[in-house]
């Protein structure tokens, strides 16, 4: 069964475009092969880096949603931590919010339960 996950890429922020776009596709091409496919594809651009990594300190950001079965995540996983193009990711489920609405509730009752409990996670 196909899950929904996030993932979050950082590269070099010096890199050029052609090169990034290149990197999030050799990515894609990784997804599709284990029977995964890109959803959307965010491009968050540069930001300075909390910390210097590999003497590198700004980063570009690409947000990735995939949706892929979960014993293939593992395979990503090891795949980007050997890939030296990629400084840093982030591989996440991406969970469905379902709400129940009982008949008789208000929506104002019903808007701070759901603010509560996201609050309790």
């Amino acid at each position: 069964m196909k899950r929904n996950y996030e993932l979050c890429l950082v590269t070099d922020g010096s890199l050029t475009a052609a090169k990034s776009k290149q990197i999030v596709e050799k990515v894609t091409k990784l997804v599709e092969f284990g029977g995964g496919s890109v959803v959307s594809n965010d491009d968050w651009g540069t930001k300075d880096l909390a910390y210097p990594i590999n003497k590198i300190t700004v980063g570009k950001y690409n947000l990735l949603t995939i949706s892929t079965v979960a014993s293939e995540t593992k395979n990503i996983n090891d795949k980007l931590r050997l890939d030296p193009e990629v400084l840093r990711f982030l591989l996440t489920s991406k969970e469905e919010k379902t709400v129940h609405v009982k008949s008789g509730v208000s929506r104002k009752v019903l808007d701070s339960a759901v603010e509560s409990k996201e609050e309790s996670l």
